[in-house]
């Protein structure tokens, strides 16, 4: 493994190791930008001589200049071959994807780098040895630095998002955005866990490890060691078996979403599979109230083994959970009473797109404040069949009308 004051070498850039996170998780590490600070040294990387009292008087220059750490270096462990190669492919994706939920990677290299032989003719001690082969390291990718907390620390051992379904959606929301840049860029994450989800100091979620997680030859195989078991949190269909590319989809991710999202109500509990209505498990037994009814319709479209009676997208199950926890909210007009549906008929505005099968609509579900009758809507945008719309015409009594009818 690393140690301190090593100095690291990536395809971009050279980076000097400071310390490990902890105690749990030794293949992460703090690093400055030594690259950086030879720059600002006015010094060259072929003209300094390199060795543990020369390493240590960088170490500290480094500490002086830029004080604390502002990057972390995730090294690799036991990586088979067909997994780096897809890693490979994933840094590049995530380079081109700019978002602030999701972790920026800087520089990464994915050979096993091997320990410096000895200068011809020169006989080592077996403490020169040892020292020397410190200099080895395995692949690695460097990232930002991220000050906050784990999700697996913030809402499971401190249990900061328990029975508060409003905060955990609004968290999840946010996590669900960054998902959804991701996979507009072709990137899944795969391993969706706590331990993979950042909390800023500001709040905002930062999500890492895309492309860790791979299955190859029917077994999965993680490109960075240590954290707990995330059995529970990842797609059961990529649970020991061989998984196609192809067959890598959002859906997988949607899986993910829905153990977080219970994760976070219920205080930190690991949901084993799909046992969200069983037992001990079932959260409506402690909270039987309206919003967690309505959280557990959103479980039952994402927490299902089956990948096709999920949600498709997290763009779509972000819709979901706005339409969805409308009804229940506190109203936004006196502040004592919720907002319940007026009626299950829906107003709905529909115009032709000539390029697409269907129609495109505007779906408007009215709720009414139980307390001091303020009316709100909530809008949706999907496309319908032909088939559908005439279901519709028959429901709203052909009620139904075209933009263009209405001047639109």
């Amino acid at each position: 493994m690393p140690e301190s004051t090593q100095i690291i070498k990536g395809i971009n850039k050279r980076w000097i190791l400071k310390s490990p996170f902890d105690v749990e998780e030794e293949e992460v590490w703090s690093a400055y930008d030594f690259s950086l600070y030879l720059e600002k040294a006015d010094l060259r990387a072929d003209h300094i001589v390199i060795n543990p009292m020369t390493r240590t008087r960088f170490l500290q220059e480094c500490s002086v200049i830029f004080r604390d750490p502002q990057f972390a270096v995730r090294f690799l462990i036991n990586p088979a071959p067909a997994a780096l190669e897809a890693f490979s492919k994933e840094i590049e994706t995530l380079a081109t994807v700019r978002d602030p939920r999701i972790v920026k990677i800087h520089d990464y290299k994915l050979e096993v780098t091997e320990a410096p032989a000895p200068p011809e003719g020169i006989r080592e001690t077996e403490e020169e040895a040892a020292a020397r082969e410190k200099e080895g390291y395995p692949p690695f990718y460097v990232m930002d630095k991220i000050q906050g907390k784990t999700l697996d620390r913030l809402a499971g051992q401190e249990r900061a998002y328990e029975g508060k379904i409003h905060e955990s959606l609004a968290l999840m929301k946010e996590i669900g955005l960054a998902l959804v840049k991701a996979h507009k860029a072709g990137l899944v994450h795969r391993d969706l866990k706590p331990r993979n989800i950042f909390i800023k100091d500001d709040g905002i979620p930062v999500v890492i490890d895309f492309g860790t997680c791979h299955i190859i030859n029917g077994r999965r195989h993680m490109l960075s060691g240590g954290g707990a078991d995330s059995s529970c949190f990842f797609a059961p269909e990529l649970a020991d078996m061989k998984v196609p590319e192809r067959d890598i989809c959002p859906a997988n991710d949607v899986y993910s979403f829905g153990k977080l999202l219970y994760y976070l109500v219920s205080g930190g509990k690991e949901l084993p599979r799909e046992s969200h209505r069983q037992g001990e498990y079932d959260l409506r037994k402690k909270d039987p109230s309206r919003p967690m009814e309505l959280m557990y319709k959103i479980f039952d479209r994402t927490i299902t083994g089956d990948p096709s009676q999920r949600v498709q997208s997290v763009e779509e199950l972000l819709t979901l959970i706005d339409r969805e926890m409308q009804e229940g909210a506190t109203c936004v007009f006196c502040g004592k009473g919720t907002y319940k549906p007026i009626s299950k008929r829906l107003m709905t505005a529909i115009w032709h797109i000539e390029e697409e099968p269907g129609h495109r609509s505007y779906e408007a579900r009215l709720l009414v404040c139980d307390n001091c009758g303020n009316i709100q809507n909530f809008c949706d945008t999907h496309i319908i069949s032909d088939s559908k719309l005439d279901e519709m015409e028959k429901d709203t009594g052909g009620s139904l009308r075209s933009l263009d009818e209405m001047g639109g």
